[in-house]
């Protein structure tokens, strides 16, 4: 699996330079590992559901705040990608 650096979260350049770097194909788990990597870094405990499981794949848990994470993997459309980036988006916001 591949590796990759921590990134500051409060940094909007920096979330969007990590965000899309122009890698193509990039897996669903791999999503997963750059996201707990990164919560990790910054002190999370961090659950993921690899593979293909039902519900929220990702659980991160600071300070008893908690964040829910549904992750995808790169689909064969841009346009499905930000559907789904702004769906679950959404369903993150809406607790």
């Amino acid at each position: 699996m591949a590796s990759y650096s921590l990134i500051d979260l409060n940094d909007p350049g920096a979330v969007r330079s990590f965000a899309y770097k122009g890698k193509k194909d990039m897996a669903e788990d791999e999503v997963k590992a750059a996201i707990k990597s990164t919560l990790e870094g910054r002190g999370y405990e961090v659950q993921v559901k690899w593979g293909k499981k039902s519900g929220s794949d990702i659980l991160a848990t600071l300070a008893g705040n908690k964040l829910v994470i549904e992750t995808k993997g790169e689909g064969a459309y841009r346009q499905m990608l930000g559907n789904y980036f702004l769906s679950h988006l959404g369903k993150s916001f809406r607790g």
